[in-house]
């Protein structure tokens, strides 16, 4: 088990179906074992960040990546359309 304060902080980048059918049942698992922390869900529709949060509480929510704060993340995963991931992954 890892230390609260060495808990690995992880942003979700998209907030659609790939991410409530595979990533949200893993990340709750890992939270459940103190592995990690989703901290932040980026999803430009409050619509589908919101119906992550109802599994992440704690995390905030943010439209796009400018409004991310990459200095409190350990962790990037980037969940969005295929067609955004390498445009995302440079601006992180």
């Amino acid at each position: 088990m890892v230390s609260s304060s060495k808990m690995v902080k992880v942003a979700l980048i998209g907030c659609g179906e790939v991410s409530k059918l595979y990533y949200t049942p893993a990340l709750r698992e890992l939270e459940k074992s103190q592995l990690l922390k989703v901290t932040t869900l980026v999803d430009p529709s409050s619509v589908s960040s919101a119906q992550l949060q109802k599994h992440f509480p704690q995390a905030s929510s943010v439209k796009n990546l400018a409004e991310l704060s990459k200095s409190s993340l350990d962790l990037a995963i980037v969940a969005s359309p295929p067609r955004y991931h390498a445009g995302q992954t440079m601006q992180l």
